[in-house]
């Protein structure tokens, strides 16, 4: 597993990727949560480490 696989290629490298969360799933986990946060609407941007 992972004791055999060498990472030090990424030692100090990061990977960033964005998406696109729709309002539908972010209104959701927001019930989930039980948080009294406005409805989103298509294309708001979400909060870092909103989650």
């Amino acid at each position: 597993m992972s004791g055999d696989m060498d990472f030090s290629a990424w030692v100090g490298r990061s990977e960033t990727e964005h998406g696109v969360a729709s309002a539908y799933a972010a209104d959701y986990f927001t019930a989930t949560l039980d948080r009294d946060d406005p409805p989103f609407a298509d294309g708001n941007p979400l909060s870092p480490a909103w989650h």
